[in-house]
């Protein structure tokens, strides 16, 4: 891929991250952290990856009618990173299913709704968008395979938008464990 997400206010997703991308990005990101900068981006380290673009999510659990608009922002701003730099494979994390407790459901159809609706607004684009899960999280990418089978029965889906689910548990390189990729990509 080439950018890794990594939402910045997620300290168990970025410590994972950090360690598996070494001493360099470590050093940037305590620098931005330090200056109290929640959104960057470094290059990959040792990750496979051109990028790892740091963005802050958050949404309070007890106000839900934010949820939406906060996975919104989150997207988008990776989505125009990616442009920016003229990167077109990007690999998610779902953000708030695991210690916020957010209902998998609609974070999945959240995150995959504003992704395809930026994939429908860049004509004349490419990009592959991965949503990574863990395999310990089967709740969560139940919800994500079913949003996106909930997509793909749609009658006026735009025939370049394609879908790919590898359900079967592969070694994630990133960060060295086992995890499911649901891979959602546009071709115009």
């Amino acid at each position: 891929v080439d950018i890794i997400v990594v939402c910045s206010t997620s300290t168990i997703l970025c410590n994972g991250i950090i360690s598996a991308a070494g001493y360099q990005v470590k050093a940037i990101y305590d620098q931005q952290s330090w200056c109290g900068l929640l959104a960057f981006e470094t290059d990959g380290g040792y990750l496979p990856c051109k990028k790892i673009v740091f963005r802050p999510w958050t949404c309070d659990k007890n106000q839900p009618q934010n949820l939406k608009q906060s996975i919104g922002t989150f997207i988008t701003s990776v989505i125009a990173c990616a442009r920016e730099h003229n990167l077109t494979t990007i690999a998610f994390p779902s953000i708030g299913c695991g210690q916020l407790g957010h209902d998998p459901k609609l974070i999945a159809e959240y995150m995959i709704a504003e992704t395809y609706r930026q994939l429908n607004i860049l004509v004349h684009s490419q990009f592959v968008v991965s949503f990574v899960l863990l395999p310990e999280q089967r709740n969560v990418y139940d919800a994500f395979s079913d949003r996106l089978n909930q997509l793909q029965t749609v009658e006026n889906k735009p025939t370049s938008i394609s879908f790919d689910k590898q359900s079967t548990l592969n070694k994630c390189e990133l960060t060295k464990i086992y995890c499911s990729v649901l891979i959602y990509s546009c071709e115009n």
